[in-house]
C-alpha cells in the first residue's frame, strides 16, 4: 500500500479482516508463550522435587483450579464479563501452585532432622504421619 496523503490529509486504513488476522496472530503467539511457561514450570518442579509424580500432580492441581474458579466466577457469582486479560490467570495460578509444591517439599526436607530415619512404604506409619503433620505446620507458617 502506498501512503494516502494529500495536502495535509492523512487517511488511515482499517479493515475488520486485518484486525481479525492481527488478533489471531497475537493470540497464537501468547498461547505458545503460555505453553512454554507450563512446560518450564513442570520441568523446574521436576528438578526441584526430584519426582515426576509430584511435579505432575502439582501441574494437575494447577489445571484443576481453573475450572473451579470459572464455576465460582460464572456459576455462583453470575458475572458475565470476561476479557482477554482474564486469560492471564494461568500465569498467576502457575506461580502460586508451583510455590505451594516448593514450600511443601522444602518443609518436608527440613523435618528430616526432627524425624530421622527412612520414610518408605515399610516404615512406621505413625512416624510418617507425625512428620507430615510437622511438615504442614512448617509450611503454613
Amino acid at each position: 500500500m502506498e501512503d494516502a496523503a494529500n495536502s495535509g490529509l492523512d487517511v488511515k486504513w482499517y479493515m475488520n479482516l486485518f484486525l481479525d488476522n492481527e488478533i489471531v496472530r497475537l493470540v497464537n503467539s501468547d498461547l505458545m508463550f503460555a505453553m512454554f511457561s507450563i512446560i518450564f514450570v513442570w520441568i523446574w518442579m521436576r528438578v526441584h522435587t526430584g519426582s515426576t509424580f509430584i511435579a505432575s500432580l502439582g501441574m494437575y492441581m494447577v489445571f484443576c483450579s481453573v475450572p473451579v474458579s470459572l464455576l465460582l466466577y460464572k456459576g455462583l457469582f453470575q458475572i458475565p464479563y470476561f476479557d482477554s486479560l482474564h486469560t492471564l490467570v494461568i500465569f498467576i495460578v502457575l506461580g502460586v501452585g508451583a510455590d505451594d509444591i516448593f514450600v511443601l517439599v522444602d518443609s518436608w526436607k527440613q523435618t528430616r532432622d526432627e524425624y530421622p530415619g527412612d520414610i518408605s512404604w515399610h516404615c512406621d506409619i505413625p512416624l510418617t504421619h507425625k512428620r507430615l503433620e510437622s511438615c504442614y505446620a512448617v509450611s503454613v507458617r
